[in-house]
């Protein structure tokens, strides 16, 4: 069993903590910590590491170092968010559920394999029907009798005739049979299948899909955030697990694995202007832009656009996939590219405006990064666009962009 060690200071107290200063490190307990506390020292609490956390997460430490770049900080606290207990949890329910979809796509196979054999058996009653009525017998005992005549034209002439005179009376009686037909069919079936074919429902199939596809979203999530590297850029707007939603999207949309990612522009560092904008995305493609306005509320948007960035083309840019599309972190919101409007994914002119989503505008925001207009809705999917400028990404009139960022997406 492992014995405490106790405060040299205050002997009754457990020693649980480390705090680590600038040149030294002191061990201490709780009636240490709360001297501090009492002596209103400047201590950030923060950097005060609990012993038994640091045996579990040692990455911890790494918050606490001085000089850290901060993606290396932020290393520390992705891997501190989920516990291990909670990963494991949590792929535990998505094993789960993809057994149970498992069983379900097996049920499936069953129900449409037998109604298959009943639609088969089915279609072979009709065929005996359609035979017995038509007396294709009769017809076919003639075609062999013709091929076996050993070229006798009498004989030839005789099959001929009587071939004939079948199809005669087929027209003559054509009303008739096709009763007959329809009303045997109805009543064999009955007998013979009494059970009506019920096909699976198309809409059931689509939503079970649909949940798995993002049950397997929500892990590609955790994994993600469990092989975080300090070398991937990080948005300062969009919290880290909603950043990997949109990766993991883009994923989906392009149906490729992202290789790297580069933040490559920063407007509060490198400048919030359309000329500083464009002298880093020109000629790039696969761009991923994040947006913060100072609009009340504070709404943050953004989209990724599938297309090259050619600031002197001076006209719209396609996605043939039409992969693109904008979001709402605000709304928790996508809105797709229009498959019909995939040629005028993105509009490309740096002297005109910073960025522009669609053929009508759905992002619009001019070059001073203040004034604009959004028509979402136009070129990219949403129910609710009744057509001109409206509020529903920017918080207000204009977009008034508070910081943006954007990320070069390679795959």
């Amino acid at each position: 069993m492992q014995q405490e060690a106790y405060c040299q200071i205050h002997r009754e107290y457990v020693i649980q903590y480390l705090i680590p200063n600038k040149n030294s490190a002191l061990l201490a307990c709780a009636a240490c910590v709360a001297g501090l506390q009492d002596e209103k020292r400047k201590v950030t609490f923060d950097n005060i590491l609990l012993l038994h956390e640091i045996q579990n997460n040692p990455q911890k430490i790494i918050s606490i170092l001085a000089n850290v770049d901060q993606n290396y900080t932020e290393l520390s606290n992705k891997y501190s968010l989920i516990p291990e207990e909670q990963i494991k949890c949590k792929f535990q329910q998505w094993q789960n559920t993809l057994r149970q979809f498992q069983k379900w796509i097996d049920q499936l196979i069953i129900e449409y394999k037998q109604q298959l054999d009943q639609a088969i058996q089915e279609a072979q009653t009709t065929i005996k029907i359609v035979k017995k009525e038509l007396k294709c017998d009769d017809l076919w005992n003639l075609i062999k009798q013709l091929q076996n005549q050993n070229g006798q034209i009498d004989i030839q002439d005789q099959i001929q005739c009587k071939i004939q005179i079948y199809f005669e009376d087929l027209q003559k009686n054509s009303v008739e049979i096709i009763k007959k037909i329809i009303n045997q069919k109805e009543n064999d079936s009955k007998n013979l299948l009494k059970k009506e074919i019920l096909l699976p429902d198309e809409k059931e199939i689509q939503q079970k899909f649909v949940q798995q596809s993002q049950s397997i979203l929500d892990l590609n999530m955790y994994i993600r955030r469990l092989t975080y590297s300090p070398n991937a850029p990080l948005s300062n707007i969009v919290p880290y697990d909603y950043q990997q939603q949109l990766l993991s999207l883009i994923e989906q949309r392009t149906n490729q694995k992202i290789n790297k990612i580069n933040q490559i522009y920063i407007g509060s560092k490198d400048g919030l202007n359309s000329q500083a904008l464009w002298s880093k995305i020109n000629l790039k493609q696969n761009l991923l832009f994040i947006f913060k306005s100072k609009n009340p509320g504070n709404s943050i948007f953004g989209g990724y656009a599938n297309c090259k960035f050619n600031g002197f083309l001076n006209g719209y840019a396609s996605d043939d996939t039409a992969s693109s599309f904008i979001f709402s972190y605000t709304k928790n919101e996508i809105f797709p590219l229009k498959q019909e409007y995939k040629q005028s994914a993105i509009w490309c002119q740096q002297n005109g405006y910073a960025v522009y989503f669609g053929s009508n505008g759905d992002i619009n925001i001019s070059t001073d990064f203040i004034n604009g207009s959004s028509d979402i809705g136009q070129s990219y999917s949403w129910n609710e666009n009744q057509g001109g400028n409206n509020t529903y990404l920017y918080g207000g009139d204009k977009p008034n962009i508070e910081e943006c960022e954007v990320f070069e997406i390679e795959q």
